[in-house]
């Protein structure tokens, strides 16, 4: 059974008013002795405050709610491990729900976490959402009395605080990054098509191409999947047969799918064809060929998610 004030109170022989005022350190004429009496009873009894009654009182739980898509992912766990650090830093908790790309189970979450009484909410949803979900998603927040950040994946409409990557940059530079080094036909494995970072970084991969003067070529992209490596391989073997010099795959799950393709097509890397990544992940150097990367702090954006909540 769970000790309480009471518990405490009849150990000593005191009030619980007498308990409660000592272990919530209040300014009132109890005498020293008493103090060390209750402080070493409650010790003795290893009592600990019930944290939803205390924030009852002080209308703040120090604790977190953290929604992701997927906590397998490497890339939702990096951020994860960000969100923690700096919790930890500012004396907050954490309490996780993993939607699983489901709209229905990011709402579902928010709602739970709140009822806990969350003191703010960081979520990253599921990328997949459509016009309704969208504006259910926005007509929920607006109905929020704490605050919210969102990472990644945001809704203007929402008018929360907000992190994300710059994914037509990141794609820009990889780009840039072969074509200096004389590729000129370039293969793309990117994610869903649906996806507005997918979006972001083939705008990116094209405006680099344009300084080039090189056409974009719809046959050099091939669509996969974020989640599987599988798609990284099934897209090698179609732009092998394109003639591809060098192959840009959006995140690092794809391009182990493209580094295994390779060895079975007996392809050296850098030799034979030239792989860069969208994103790094914690393989990328321990490979017989370390992968080239353009580096997206996803646990700095955990970090910088808590500050800003917190702000």
């Amino acid at each position: 059974m769970r000790v309480t004030i009471k518990d405490v109170a009849k150990k000593c022989g005191v009030s619980t008013t007498t308990v409660s005022l000592v272990l919530n350190q209040r300014q009132s004429r109890i005498s020293e002795d008493t103090r060390d009496l209750v402080i070493k009873t409650a010790q003795e009894m290893n009592y600990r405050p019930n944290q939803v009654a205390v924030g009852l009182v002080t209308k703040k739980s120090n604790v977190i709610g953290l929604i992701i898509p997927d906590v397998l992912e490497n890339y939702f766990s990096s951020i994860c491990k960000g969100v923690e650090t700096e919790c930890n830093k500012s004396d907050y908790s954490v309490i996780l729900g993993n939607a699983g790309e489901s709209h229905s189970r990011d709402i579902e979450y928010m709602r739970l976490f709140i009822d806990h009484g969350v003191d703010g909410l960081i979520i990253i949803r599921a990328a997949r959402a459509t016009h309704e979900e969208d504006k259910e998603f926005v007509d929920f927040v607006k109905n929020v009395n704490i605050p919210i950040v969102m990472v990644d994946r945001t809704l203007n409409e929402a008018n929360c605080k907000s992190l994300v990557f710059d994914y037509f940059e990141s794609a820009y530079l990889a780009t840039k990054h072969l074509l200096d080094r004389g590729h000129r036909i370039i293969g793309c494995v990117t994610g869903p098509s649906d996806y507005k970072s997918t979006n972001l970084r083939l705008k990116g991969y094209n405006k680099a191409l344009s300084e080039f003067g090189i056409p974009f070529d719809q046959n050099l992209i091939h669509e996969g999947d974020y989640h599987k490596m599988e798609s990284g391989s099934m897209a090698f073997s179609y732009l092998l047969g394109n003639d591809v010099t060098a192959v840009i795959a959006f995140n690092s799950i794809m391009a182990l799918g493209v580094y295994k393709c390779a060895h079975i097509y007996k392809k050296k890397i850098p030799e034979d064809i030239s792989v860069i990544s969208l994103d790094d992940i914690f393989v990328a150097d321990v490979l017989d060929v370390p992968m080239t990367t353009v580096f997206q702090p996803s646990e700095e954006v955990g970090r910088r998610a808590v500050v800003e909540l917190i702000s």
